[in-house]
């Protein structure tokens, strides 16, 4: 018998797992419990059980294993937790910077993102639920033969968790760990993964600036947030990079914004997306003396445990000018006539020559 059960990492995650795996043991006895990222590490694992039983539970799945896992027709738990409460759990009891943490919120959503939309015997397990009756209902589901008495001994052996706050100031405290804000930004780019709990996919995310890393006068990165201003002055260099967050499958849509000033001797900006070490799309525009204007790429994700990067560069070395990037959008496309549009879009009202030079082509 397979017992399975998705989660995001949080305290949540950590209890309902170590509660419905002591539902499972007073019900069936004596079983394996499998954590696996990979399908070649489940092959092995599941080769090398000593029961008949196994729970397996899964939080950064690749792409091979959520395949399989989208289609198991063995019951499937999903513990409901809220991205962004997720975030706040690395935050207090991993040590992990509010940046960091919503990282990894992105890839575990990411990677779960396809199992839970499609999977064909799922529930989802809500922490709004009484304790009790979540154990009553992860019982009835796994087909677990347990009466109240033994719920009631579980829990008394596996407390509940005591609530976060969801936004907790950086003076507050949740059970002796100090809670880093989460900032308005971090919240705006994780709040899309909870459609997943409506059966809904994912479609959009807003990247602020705030999320971008800048780099030095020589192009080097500083691992410091992207300053309001980025002055062109000095060589040829990469101006900005990042924000290394993750997507589920599929295809997407990058929109960026942004505005150019003083850009009197022109350049020529190299705009890559990169999906872990691979770059997946790269163009080259001219930038144009000043405006405001969007350019648009398309990609494809196909391991959503690569994080994405935006890396923009100029080409050419700068005596003056300064860009401002406004925001990054990330949408699912739409469906398209036949004549696609330029993968720059060109703002009306401009002349003719300047038009043409905004029109992207290949390196």
């Amino acid at each position: 018998m397979l017992l399975t059960v998705l989660a995001p990492p949080s305290r949540f995650a950590a209890w309902a797992l170590s509660a419905i795996r002591s539902l499972a043991e007073a019900a069936l006895g004596e079983l394996d419990y499998i954590r696996v990222t990979t399908m070649d590490q489940f092959r092995l694992d599941w080769h090398q059980r000593k029961t008949k039983n196994v729970m397996l539970f899964a939080d950064f799945p690749d792409v091979d294993l959520a395949r399989v896992l989208a289609k198991n027709k063995g019951p499937t738990i999903f513990l409901h937790e809220d991205p962004v409460a997720v975030a706040i759990h690395c935050i207090a009891f991993s040590a992990q910077t509010p940046i960091s943490a919503a990282r990894m919120v992105s890839a575990s959503f990411s990677t779960l993102h396809d199992i839970a939309l499609a999977c064909p015997s799922l529930i989802i397990l809500s922490r709004d639920q009484p304790p009790d009756a979540l154990l009553r209902r992860a019982a009835e589901f796994f087909s677990l033969p347990v009466d109240d008495e033994q719920i009631a001994g579980i829990l008394a052996n596996v407390p509940f968790p005591a609530e976060i706050p969801a936004r907790p100031s950086a003076t507050s405290a949740a059970n002796a760990f100090t809670v880093l804000p989460l900032s308005d930004d971090l919240v705006c780019s994780l709040a899309p993964f909870a459609s997943i709990y409506d059966g809904s996919a994912v479609k959009s995310f807003i990247w602020p600036r705030s999320l971008f890393l800048g780099v030095d006068q020589l192009g080097a990165p500083t691992d410091i947030s992207l300053a309001d201003e980025i002055k062109l002055t000095g060589p040829a260099r990469i101006l900005f990079y990042g924000p290394y967050f993750h997507l589920p499958t599929g295809e997407w849509i990058l929109a960026a914004q942004f505005r150019v000033f003083e850009n009197s001797s022109g350049n020529q900006l190299n705009i890559e997306v990169m999906a872990g070490l691979n770059v997946v799309v790269q163009r080259r525009t001219r930038l144009p003396a000043r405006g405001s204007y969007e350019f648009k790429l398309s990609f494809a994700v196909t391991e959503p445990r690569d994080p994405i990067q935006l890396r923009i560069a100029i080409m050419e070395g700068a005596i003056e000018g300064i860009l401002i990037l406004d925001q990054v959008t990330i949408s699912r496309p739409e469906p398209v006539a036949a004549d696609l549009s330029p993968a720059v879009s060109i703002p009306p009202l401009l002349d003719k020559a300047t038009a043409r030079a905004l029109q992207t082509t290949a390196p």
